[in-house]
């Protein structure tokens, strides 16, 4: 039965390359190739002026090559055009110049490469571009994966090149790869076809534009995360001045809900027991204390009322205050159970003898552990004050005051020494309320192995605030290198990696204080580059930063320095900036 060409078409042939029966049809054939291989650079703009050539070796003469001739355009030329030259520079063929630097670099590529029968060179755009840059392709797309571990970089530029020892050098540094990007000049494929060439040329200078246009994408995204960071922290402004607003409403509430709690529960225990003078006193005392707090909140209502004796300078609340403060209200209360006790007393004799019952002496202790907190509070915050003046300790902003950071340290980690002191003073502020609830006719007494351990509780906690935190520091500056660069000094455009510590500060994970983040290169300022990652940002990190070396560096020994989110400058780092 006959095969039916549409439901069962003959298997294709392979593509093989073409076969010539002899030297002149095979020359024939790669002089036409290499005219229209030109006139498909001039199609796609890689002509600069008299700059640009593609060279195909002479398959008889294996030590001369094929040439475009000097100065005429590339969408002009045809196969008649072509210059053959041979290894001395002499055009054998042709009635044209040739161009030195096409043959000071095809020459050496061709000699050092005899599997290379096609090399091509131009200053296209976009490889220009990245050879200013000093750095290889990266595998970020299909098509550039072709040139991954399969081209070199040629890290050296001393001109034009009419010297057939800088193109040795060049040759060499393309070594046995198909492409190399020559620094601040362009870029060279080679083939073992004039096809292989261009096409390699072609598609490298693509690859240059995506990598180009991918990393301008990636500062964009930087920088309008800098823009959004700015707008957020504003929006961030106006919610915590809101919060505050609803913050010192609610205490109030709070406040006076437990007055009414209060007056609840002496009423239901005085069913069996009765009414008393302690009784009065007590609901007196608060009545008094709570009517003092609501005129202190209202005064500091548009800083969150009653928090706002509470909350340190970087808007967090204060472990110290807090619990100084708490002391404070226990021993004012304390002391106004008695006052109203005695105020409620008219005799003389029986006054006198409520003195005595009172024995002051036992309330020493409560007002010794109120004096080390508020010392304690006092102190801390003066170390502090000095720690951040002098450098030692960062601190920086947060959005709004939260219970954790009674808790936690700046980083939002929870704080052995915090958490320690504050127990330790609930356990002891507990006991002397049990105690003044059972004798509401004295001050409660605290017994010595409290007092004993209120004090080293607060020593733990001077000696962790003395110690926490550190000045951000420069430990190395090195040119950033991607796997397969080779060595080389650092030149203006260049991305510098900076190695230390301490470059984000606790609490500045967000992209509104990272993006306040500065390196000082010499006079020049500039801002590090925020790049997301899942769960945070790679760049700033705490231990490691990446920019830029601007054009504005000036060539010569200069002086890196960071400026963190919290204002702290690190020591200076020297590097040598190359042209």
């Amino acid at each position: 039965m006959p095969r039916h060409p549409l439901l069962e078409p003959e298997p294709p042939e392979e593509t093989q390359p073409p076969q010539h029966a002899t030297v002149e049809e095979e020359r024939r054939h790669r002089k036409e190739r290499l005219a229209a291989a030109l006139r498909l650079f001039g199609r796609f703009g890689f002509e600069e002026g008299v700059a640009g050539h593609i060279t195909a070796r002479d398959p008889e003469f294996t030590d001369c090559f094929w040439v475009n001739p000097f100065g005429m355009s590339f969408k002009h030329i045809t196969v008649g055009d072509l210059i053959l030259v041979n290894h001395e520079g002499k055009v054998v063929e042709g009635r044209y110049h040739v161009n030195q630097a096409a043959f000071a670099i095809h020459s050496q590529v061709h000699q050092a490469r005899p599997d290379v029968i096609a090399a091509a060179h131009s200053h296209s755009v976009y490889g220009r571009a990245l050879s200013t840059l000093g750095e290889l392709l990266d595998p970020i797309t299909q098509d550039v994966c072709a040139f991954y571990e399969d081209h070199a970089l040629y890290d050296a530029y001393t001109g034009v090149v009419v010297d057939e020892e800088e193109g040795r050098r060049i040759a060499a540094a393309l070594g046995p790869h198909k492409a190399v990007i020559l620094r601040n000049h362009g870029l060279l494929t080679v083939g073992d076809s004039v096809d292989a060439a261009a096409w390699w040329f072609i598609t490298m200078e693509r690859s240059c534009q995506v990598q180009l246009t991918a990393r301008a994408a990636r500062q964009w995204v930087s920088d309008e995360l800098a823009l959004s960071a700015r707008t957020v922290a504003e929006r961030a402004a106006a919610e915590g001045a809101a919060w505050l607003d609803a913050v010192w409403r609610r205490s109030l509430l709070v406040m006076w809900c437990g007055l009414g709690v209060l007056l609840l529960v002496q009423a239901l225990t005085a069913i069996g027991t009765g009414w008393t003078v302690q009784r009065t006193a007590g609901l007196v005392a608060a009545v008094v204390l709570t009517l003092a707090l609501t005129g202190a909140a209202w005064r500091h209502r548009g800083r969150g009322g009653l928090l706002a004796p509470l909350v340190g300078e970087d808007n967090r609340l204060s472990t110290s205050r807090t619990v100084a403060a708490g002391w404070l209200l226990l021993v004012a209360y304390a002391v106004l159970v008695q006052a109203v006790q005695l105020a409620v007393v008219t005799d003389a004799d029986a006054r006198a003898a409520h003195i005595d019952g009172l024995q002051l002496p036992y309330g020493a202790g409560l007002l010794a552990v109120l004096a080390v907190t508020c010392a304690v509070a006092v102190l801390v915050r003066r170390v502090v004050v000095v720690r951040v003046q002098g450098r030692r300790l960062q601190k920086v902003r947060a959005e709004r005051p939260r219970a954790g950071d009674l808790l936690t340290d700046d980083a939002g980690r929870a704080s052995l020494t915090d958490t320690q002191y504050l127990l330790l003073n609930v356990a002891a502020v507990s006991f002397a309320l049990v105690r003044l609830s059972r004798d509401p006719s004295r001050l409660p007494d605290l017994p010595w192995t409290f007092g004993v351990i209120v004090v080293i509780g607060a020593l733990m906690y001077v000696a962790g605030k003395y110690a926490e935190g550190g000045r951000p520091v420069v430990l190395s500056v090195v040119r950033a290198r991607e796997p397969g660069d080779l060595a080389a000094p650092i030149r203006t455009g260049d991305d510098i990696e900076i190695r230390g510590t301490g470059f984000v500060p606790p609490g500045a994970q967000g992209p509104d204080l990272l993006a306040r983040t500065v390196v000082r290169i010499g006079p020049v300022h500039v801002h590090v580059p925020l790049v997301p990652v899942a769960g945070g940002f790679a760049n700033p990190s705490d231990g490691l930063l990446t920019v830029p070396v601007p054009a504005d560096v000036e060539p010569g020994r200069v002086e890196v320095r960071v400026v963190t989110a919290a204002g702290v400058e690190t020591n200076s780092y020297t590097i040598d900036v190359q042209e």
